[in-house]
C-alpha cells in the first residue's frame, strides 16, 4: 500500500516540475516576445539610423513604422531586405534568421504601379500642405486660440483693443486687471469688431515651395506610351520660374523634354530617375531644396492645435486679412480627388443618429457631436448642389 502511495505521488510531482517548466518557457517566450531591440535601417537615399522594433511585428509593421518618421517622409513603396534577401511582409520578425540586435535591414526602392505612384504623389503633397498656423480657417475648420491662452501675447501683434482703437479712433486705452475681458465682449458695447474674434499666431506662415504643380496637358499618356510604361504627366513651375514636364514610371520620375506645344515623351538630357519626387524636384528647383530643408528642421505645432473639430466654418463671412494669404494648394494635380458616391440618406442618417442612447454624459456627448456631424455634412452637401 505504501509502495502504491508513493508511486502514485511521485507522477504529480513529475507533472508539477514539468507543467513549471513549460510555464517558465512560456513566460520566457512571451518576454522575448514583448522584449525591444535595435535595428540599423539603411539605403533608399536616407541617412542612416538605428530603429527599435519588437520581436512579434511583421516586416510590414517595420515598414509603416519606417514611413511614418520625418526622415523617411514622403518617400514610399519602400521593402526591406536582410543581408541581400527581399523580407517578406508578413513575415514576423522573431522568425527570420540573422535578425539580431544591430542587424542592419535595408530600404529597397520597389517599383511603382500607377495606384502606388498617385500614392507616392499623395503623400508629396501632404509635405507640402505641411499645416500652418492659418491653415485651420483655408480648410474650414474652427481656429485655434490655444496660444492666445498659454502664452504671452506680443505687443506689436494687434489684439482685439488695438483693432477696436483703430476702428473707432478712441481716446488711450485704459488699463484692466489680467483675466478681465475685451471692451467689445462686454455688455453696452457699441462696435464689435469682426476681426478682434479671430486669433493672431505668431507663428510664421509655411514658406512657398513650388509655383504649380498639376497633371500635364499631355496627360493621359497615350496607348504606345503606355506600353512603355508611363503613368503620369506631370507639370511643375518652380520659383525660379522655370516650367517643367516630369513623367511617372515603374522606377519613379524623371524630366522629358515636352514643352507646352510639343510632345516629346523622351528623358531630357542629363535628367537623373529618382525614385522619389522631390528628389527630383530638388535637383531641378535650388530654391525647391532649401527650402524643403527649412521645412524638415521648423518647429512643429502642437498636437491639440492640429486636431481636427466637428464644426464647420463659413470663412468667406469674415474680412480679408494680409496674415492669411490665399495660396495654391496643388489641388490640379488630381491625386487626392474622391470618386463620386451615393448621396446617403439624410432622413434615416439624422435618424439614426437621433435613435442613440442618452443614459450616462458619454453617450449624450456621443449623440451631439453624431447629430452635429450629420448636420454638417448636409449642409455641406447641400452647398455643393
Amino acid at each position: 500500500m505504501k509502495d502504491k502511495v508513493r508511486r502514485g505521488g511521485r507522477n504529480p510531482s513529475k507533472a508539477d516540475v514539468t507543467s513549471l517548466v513549460s510555464g517558465k518557457e512560456a513566460v520566457g517566450n512571451k518576454q522575448h516576445e514583448d522584449s525591444s531591440f535595435p535595428v540599423r535601417i539603411q539605403g533608399a537615399g536616407v541617412e542612416p539610423f538605428e530603429l527599435q522594433v519588437r520581436g512579434f511585428w511583421l516586416v510590414q509593421d517595420a515598414v509603416m513604422t519606417l514611413l511614418l518618421r520625418d526622415d523617411v517622409f514622403p518617400r514610399s513603396n519602400l521593402s526591406l531586405a536582410l543581408a541581400g534577401t527581399p523580407l517578406d511582409p508578413l513575415a514576423e520578425l522573431q522568425s527570420l534568421k540573422g535578425l539580431k540586435p544591430g542587424a542592419v535591414l535595408r530600404l529597397v526602392e520597389e517599383p511603382y504601379t500607377a495606384h502606388s505612384a498617385r500614392l507616392h504623389l499623395a503623400r508629396v503633397l501632404e509635405l507640402l500642405r505641411a499645416s500652418g498656423p492659418q491653415d485651420a480657417l483655408r480648410e474650414g475648420r474652427s481656429p485655434s486660440i490655444l496660444e492666445t491662452l498659454t502664452q504671452t501675447p506680443d505687443s506689436n501683434v494687434p489684439n482685439g483693443k488695438g483693432l477696436k482703437r483703430s476702428l473707432s479712433n478712441t481716446k488711450t486705452e485704459t488699463s484692466k486687471p489680467d483675466g478681465a475681458p475685451p471692451e467689445y465682449l462686454l455688455p453696452g458695447s457699441s462696435e464689435r469688431p469682426l476681426m478682434a474674434l479671430l486669433p493672431h499666431s505668431s507663428q510664421p506662415e509655411s514658406p512657398s515651395y513650388l509655383r504649380d504643380l498639376c497633371l500635364s496637358c499631355w496627360n493621359p499618356a497615350p496607348g504606345h506610351r503606355k506600353l512603355q510604361g508611363d503613368f503620369l504627366y506631370i507639370t511643375v513651375v518652380t520659383m525660379e520660374g522655370r516650367r517643367c514636364e516630369i513623367t511617372s514610371f515603374p522606377k519613379g520620375f524623371f524630366l522629358n523634354r515636352s514643352t507646352e506645344e510639343v510632345f516629346d515623351p523622351r528623358p531630357a538630357q542629363s535628367s537623373p530617375v529618382c525614385h522619389n519626387f522631390t528628389d527630383l524636384l530638388c535637383h531641378i528647383s535650388p530654391a525647391f531644396k532649401q527650402t524643403l530643408t527649412t521645412l524638415k528642421n521648423r518647429s512643429q505645432l502642437p498636437p491639440v492645435e492640429l486636431m481636427p473639430t466637428p464644426y464647420h466654418t463659413l470663412s468667406w463671412l469674415g474680412p480679408p486679412c494680409a496674415s492669411r494669404s490665399h495660396k495654391n494648394n496643388f489641388s490640379r494635380l488630381g491625386v487626392d480627388e474622391q470618386p463620386p458616391t451615393q448621396a446617403p440618406d439624410w432622413n434615416e442618417e439624422l435618424q439614426a443618429a437621433r435613435d442613440l442612447p442618452q443614459g450616462s454624459v458619454e453617450e449624450r456627448l456621443q449623440r451631439d457631436r453624431a447629430l452635429l456631424q450629420v448636420n454638417g455634412a448636409f449642409v455641406r452637401a447641400v452647398m455643393r448642389g
